[in-house]
Order: structure tokens, then C-alpha cells, then sequence
């Protein structure tokens, strides 16, 4: 999560993929590599993706040939084709993901173009359609994962922003349940909780978390459980769970600005977005009770070059694994949620961003 703002123009919304024609060498990663990284140095530099072999510990660095686009912020790995969300570049990305002679092959399908200056930021899948947040239009665009175009958007009320730099409501995070799609809006104070119908793409209720700012978005059996920053206000930030109908059930004040969240083994691990460090909160979501707040958080990494916890999963045996997004460059943490301790830090060659699973 990194709240960059550039200008950008000429790009035109529309159903156009291009093919990647980047040539350039890269490294290779053995098809043994099970974990995706996506990193992100930020400003007009291109990204890239990492690759992590689990079971030797060893990190192979820029395996994407032609990088990125300008400031990546969010992966998902869907059967054999990556989709990665460009924030600066307004884009979303297809990479198709392959195994060659016993080495892991990365390649550029082609990109959806956004509409211009729109940035992009996260997306989430519903059967055959995506939605992707555009943070400075003030919308949701929908797309046709079969042919790969822009199909519909999804307009947010017109509402005032309580900083300059936001965009009105500013969605940010967003999550799928059933047929219903939820979205957080960021640049509000308080902040704001979306519900779209999945069916009819059109918005069910709007409503507000208890601190200004709503980043990113988790579901757990029928609660939307949803984070805060609350740069509007204290930097105070909030975990807050809601029903799919927009009740709020309960929020939890931790202490500092909060991003990324997953859950894990009945466990809300939520990372700290404050710029001090690799550290993360945890909140037994059964009952609700603090088990790692401000006062006693998970310390991540001793690196001081790290500033934050950015994207975090879950991996198929259970663990979670989180990302570090620093100065000097990058850290994916795995961390055993039996225990709430970090089993294995990887050092990836820029600022981590987001992970995939491949298996």
C-alpha cells in the first residue's frame, strides 16, 4: 500500500489487450519456485516479480521479463494466468505463468488499459467478471476475465474527501461473498463501506466505519471485516466488522494506522501501515479479543529499511505470509499462525508488495 500520486495521460478506456514484445534477459526460477512475489520500487519505475522455493529457502529475483507497469499494487494468480493491478500505468496486466524444461516461465499476455488517470489498486472475481477499484475516478470497473475487456463501472455517490489527495469516496480494498461485492472507501471521514449486488452491478447500501479512512477488506463466514487508517483524524486506526447487510457488529481501536488483512486459523492478522516497521496486529475473530495490539505487536523484521506491512496471505498449508515494503528493498515474512511466530524471513531484491501461490 503506498498512497503515491502521479499524473498520467493518454491511456483511453476500451477493450484493448496489447501484446508484450520485451525481449530483454531475466533470471531463471526452477518450477520448483511455489511463491509468487510481486514488488513494487514505486515512482515511474516498472515492478517485478520474485519467486520463492519454499523448500530451499532460495529467492529468484526479476524473473518477469519487461517488468511491470509503473507502481504494481496488487497480484492474483487464477489457474495458469497472473493478473496484476498497475496503479500508475492504469492497467491490468495477464501474465501467463508456465513450466519449461523443469524452469518457471513468466510471460506478458497483454494488458487491459483503465481509463486515464483513474489508478487502479485492487481487484476481486466473481464467476467470469473482475472488478477493479479506480482510486482517483471514484469508481468500480468491471471486466470480462473470458475476452479480457472493460465491460461496465460502477459510479460512487459524489461525496467530499476529507484530504486533498484523495478522490471523494477513493475506493480501495474490495472482496467477494457469494454474489455481493464490498468495497472500502478511503477518503472519507469517516470512512465508507460499499456494497455492490454482483448480479445487477449496482450499489446496495453505503455505509460508515467508526474512523475515517477504510483500506482493505476481509470476509469470514457472513462478517466483512475491514480495516482503517484514520489519517483524516489520529492515525488511530480501527478494525471493524460488519454484516453483508452493512450492520456493524463491533470495532476495535489498535492503535496505529492499519492496511493489509487476512484470516488464518481463526485469527485476524492485520499489517501496520504506520511507517515504523514490520509489524502486525492480531484479533482472535471467535471472540474478538486483542492478542497482538500496539502494545505488544508482531514484530516482523528487525530491518530498519523496512517501513510497512503491505499485501497479506494465506498459503495452502495455512500459513500466512507477509510483505515487506521498505527503502531498502524487501522482505516476505512467514509466519506460523499455530504459534504467532515468524518461522522464515525472505530477502527479495525490491520493496515486496503482494504474494501468490502457485501450489
Amino acid at each position: 500500500m503506498k498512497r503515491v500520486i502521479l499524473v498520467m495521460g493518454g491511456l483511453m478506456m476500451g477493450a484493448f489487450l496489447f501484446l508484450s514484445c520485451a525481449k530483454e534477459k531475466v533470471n531463471i526460477a526452477p518450477s520448483g519456485a511455489d511463491v509468487l512475489v510481486l514488488t513494487s520500487p514505486g515512482g515511474t519505475v516498472p515492478g517485478n516479480i520474485s519467486a520463492i522455493e519454499t523448500s530451499t529457502g532460495t529467492v529468484y529475483d526479476d524473473i518477469l521479463s519487461g517488468g511491470t507497469g509503473e507502481i504494481p499494487n496488487e497480484m492474483h494468480l487464477r489457474d495458469s494466468t497472473l493478473w496484476i493491478v498497475n496503479s500508475a500505468q492504469g492497467s491490468v496486466q495477464l501474465v501467463d505463468v508456465s513450466e519449461k524444461g523443469g524452469k518457471l516461465s513468466l510471460s506478458t499476455r497483454g494488458r487491459v488499459y483503465l481509463p486515464s488517470d483513474s489508478w487502479p489498486e485492487y481487484m476481486a472475481f466473481l464467476g467470469d467478471k473482475a472488478y477493479v477499484t479506480l482510486y482517483k475516478k471514484n469508481s468500480v470497473v468491471i471486466l470480462d476475465t473470458i475476452q479480457n475487456i472493460v465491460t461496465g463501472e460502477i459510479a460512487f455517490p459524489d461525496t467530499a474527501s476529507c484530504q486533498s489527495w484523495y478522490q471523494k469516496f477513493a475506493p480501495w480494498g474490495i472482496a467477494v461473498t457469494g454474489t455481493s461485492v464490498f468495497v472500502a472507501g478511503t477518503g472519507v471521514s469517516p470512512g465508507a463501506l460499499i456494497g455492490i449486488n454482483g448480479n445487477m452491478d449496482s450499489i446496495t447500501f453505503v455505509t460508515s466505519t467508526t474512523r475515517a479512512n477504510a483500506e482493505s477488506i476481509a470476509i469470514s463466514s457472513d462478517s466483512i471485516l475491514i480495516t482503517t487508517g484514520d489519517w483524516c483524524g489520529t492515525t488511530n486506526g480501527s478494525f471493524e466488522v460488519f454484516n453483508t447487510a452493512g450492520q456493524r457488529f463491533t470495532s476495535i481501536s489498535l492503535g496505529a494506522p492499519l492496511g493489509a488483512i487476512a484470516i488464518a486459523n481463526g485469527k485476524a492478522y492485520i499489517g501496520d501501515i504506520s511507517y515504523t516497521g514490520a509489524k502486525l496486529y492480531i484479533v482472535d475473530i471467535r471472540d474478538f479479543n486483542v492478542i497482538r495490539g500496539s502494545d505488544n505487536p508482531l514484530i516482523a523484521s528487525t530491518n530498519t529499511g523496512i517501513n510497512f506491512i503491505t499485501g497479506i496471505r494465506v498459503g495452502p498449508k495455512g500459513q500466512v505470509y507477509a510483505c515487506g515494503w521498505g527503502s531498502k528493498g524487501g522482505e516476505v515474512y512467514e509466519i506460523d499462525p499455530a504459534t504467532d511466530t515468524v518461522k522464515k524471513i525472505y530477502t527479495i531484491k525490491g520493496p515486496a508488495l503482494d504474494v501468490a501461490f502457485r501450489y
